[in-house]
């Protein structure tokens, strides 16, 4: 696997593991507007998915997918973390762990391969944004 495929193969996954949080999160009593910022939040991450597999079809690349035990064991997780407590607040808190981590791990790939292809580049700069603005949408829920 090249480096490209590598970065891209990561932002996949990182993009699946957001949705299943989201998913699992939205299963949740919560208020509307924050309900609202979720939804919107799993739309983004559903979009730049697609266009990570429209980048690999177009190169010939199969991605691997975050694996179904690993999406259980995320769902599962994310719900005991908020411990019975479903708070917009929990919730906001447990959100921003998630972006932060997404941040964390798309950094690292990308300083990782400083040479990339400038679509993918472009792409996991829009992943970036996407974990920045979630952070900054969570804080009004604290």
């Amino acid at each position: 696997m090249n480096s490209n495929q590598t970065i891209l193969t990561s932002l996949l996954k990182t993009t699946q593991q957001g949705q299943v949080e989201i998913r699992s999160l939205l299963d949740t009593a919560m208020e509307p507007r924050l309900r609202s910022t979720l939804e919107g939040q799993l739309r983004e991450y559903e979009a730049i998915e697609t266009e990570a597999h429209v980048l690999a079809l177009q190169r010939g690349w199969e991605l691997k997918e975050m694996d179904t035990a690993h999406r259980f064991l995320s769902d599962r997780m994310t719900r005991m973390k908020l411990g019975g407590r479903n708070t917009d607040s929990r919730i906001a808190d447990l959100l921003i762990q998630m972006h932060t981590k997404g941040m964390i791990r798309s950094l690292q790939e990308l300083n990782r391969f400083p040479e990339k292809d400038s679509q993918i580049r472009i792409l996991s700069q829009k992943l970036l944004d996407c974990e920045t603005a979630g952070i900054r949408q969570m804080q009004s829920f604290l």
